[in-house]
């Protein structure tokens, strides 16, 4: 090669590196170069805004979730659903009886007599056993001692319920609730037991009565509900929180309502009849023990509830229920003396007015069983107080 080639292949190869160097120069310097240098101010004002940076909470979250332990104050809203029971804790007091009058003084078959409601109480038994001894009738034992004091009494029995509350501040809460309880009003041992000798002597009197006169056995039939109804409370409350803070807030409660009863009520009646010379009649007598269908009563009480969550819970609750006594002795007695035939008439007598007189005819005056017919009287009204306590077991829920 020449001496001329040479030089001109040197000088190409020094020129191709320099320029090379001079792109990567440039280039390293243009990234360098921050954004809007050296440019216009206008151009740097129509430019658009960065944008925020991403949100650190999505678009609608809750910023005031409580984290504590405890109830969560954001929602003072609750609801529960519980179940338990009702236990009558007595309390019962006396009461006033009412003297059951005597029969009006009547003339007819035989002299003067006294129209009778009944032979199972009251003048009438006295009348019928004053008669019957003289002439040989086994006594009847009288329904006084039961027309004369309280013939039901509440007893206990499994209950379920809701609540609904609403918080005031920390301290008290508003609540309302409604309960069901199958605590019927029941005939006591004791009162059956008397009752079962009245119906007993009934139809051993009647019996005797018939066998005088040549007549066929009498019946006494009972028909007996024992236990009756159940009840209704309807209260509203305030709870007063005894701490507010903590998983376990015990509280104490104060307020009143009314209790409602429901369904029928219990009784015990008894139909006694007899037959003898075509003069058949009845004597029909019936007892209960009514509740009033609605009354007010007071509400003392307190509880524990336990924040298994800041919104969801157990609780234990229990309550006084502080009403009138009000269980109530009514009588009710219905007298039949069908008409029959061919007419007869019996009378039987000590003197006076005390006189058994039996027709099946108006043509001989009316009969002693002829009284007027007793609905619903009421023979005892009860003083004093029931204490009925609650006692429950719940889940809530706080919204």
């Amino acid at each position: 090669m020449s001496g001329r080639s040479s030089t001109f292949v040197k000088t190409l190869t020094l020129a191709t590196i320099l320029f090379t160097s001079f792109l990567l120069l440039a280039q390293s310097q243009w990234k360098e170069i921050p954004v809007g240098y050296n440019m216009p101010k206008s151009a740097m004002a129509a430019a658009p805004a960065a944008p925020a940076p991403f949100p650190s909470t999505p678009k609608g979250a809750n910023n005031s979730t409580y984290a504590g332990e405890g109830r969560d104050p954001n929602h003072p809203w609750e609801v529960e659903f519980h179940g338990g029971g009702f236990f009558n804790l007595g309390g019962e007091g006396g009461g006033t009886a009412k003297i059951l009058p005597a029969g009006a003084v009547f003339t007819g078959f035989g002299g003067q007599s006294r129209a009778e409601s009944s032979y199972m109480f009251g003048d009438g038994a006295i009348l019928f056993n004053t008669v019957g001894t003289a002439f040989g009738f086994r006594n009847i034992a009288p329904l006084d001692p039961l027309l004369a004091s309280q013939f039901g009494q509440r007893n206990n029995g499994p209950s379920l319920g809701m609540r609904i509350g609403r918080d005031l501040n920390q301290w008290f809460q508003i609540e309302l609730s409604a309960d069901w309880t199958t605590s019927a009003v029941e005939i006591s041992d004791k009162n059956l037991l008397a009752f079962e000798s009245t119906r007993q002597s009934v139809a051993d009197g009647f019996t005797d009565l018939s066998n005088f006169s040549a007549g066929p056995p009498a019946s006494a039939i009972a028909d007996i509900r024992r236990s009756e109804g159940s009840q209704l409370f309807w209260t509203g409350v305030v709870n007063v929180n005894l701490k507010t803070s903590g998983k376990t807030v015990p509280y104490l409660t104060f307020g009143g309502g009314a209790v409602s009863r429901l369904g029928p009520t219990p009784h015990a009646a008894i139909l006694g009849s007899y037959s003898f010379n075509n003069i058949s009649q009845m004597d029909i007598v019936n007892i209960e023990a009514r509740a009033p269908r609605t009354q007010g009563l007071g509400v003392l009480g307190g509880g524990i509830r336990y924040y298994a969550t800041p919104r969801w819970g157990l609780r234990l609750d229990v309550r006084d229920h502080v009403a009138p006594n009000s269980i109530n002795t009514l009588l009710t007695a219905t007298p039949n003396t069908p008409p029959g035939a061919p007419p007869a008439a019996l009378a039987l007598s000590t003197g006076g007015s005390n006189r058994l007189t039996f027709t099946n005819d108006p043509s001989f005056g009316p009969s002693t069983l002829s009284g007027p017919t007793i609905h619903g009287l009421k023979t005892f009204r009860p003083d004093g107080i029931t204490n009925q306590l609650s006692t429950s077991v719940g889940v809530f829920y706080r919204f």
